[in-house]
C-alpha cells in the first residue's frame, strides 16, 4: 500500500467501520439496498476519501462509492495504480 492510500485510508476508516450511513441519499444506483458493511472496509474507506473530491457531505461520498464498488471490487485501487 502506498503512502496517498495509507493517508486517505486513515483519515476515512474510521467513520466507514462506524457505519454513520443514514440510508440512500441518491435514490436508486448500484448499490441500492445494501450497507456499508457488504463492503470491503478499506475499499470503501479509499472510495469515500476519492468521492470527496466531488462533494462536501461524506455519506454522499460513501454512497458514491459504494455504487462503483458493486460494478468494480476493486475500482479505487485501480484509480490509484493508474496515479487517477
Amino acid at each position: 500500500m502506498n503512502g496517498r492510500m495509507r493517508r486517505l485510508l486513515e483519515q476515512n476508516t474510521v467513520a466507514v467501520v462506524a457505519g454513520e450511513f443514514g440510508g440512500e441519499i441518491i435514490p436508486g444506483g448500484e448499490a441500492e439496498g445494501r450497507k456499508p458493511s457488504d463492503f470491503d472496509p478499506e475499499q470503501l474507506a479509499l472510495g469515500t476519501a476519492t468521492e470527496m473530491e466531488h462533494t462536501h457531505d461524506p455519506r454522499m461520498a460513501m454512497e458514491i462509492a459504494m455504487d462503483h464498488l458493486v460494478e468494480d471490487p476493486e475500482y479505487y485501487t485501480k484509480l490509484l495504480a493508474i496515479g487517477l
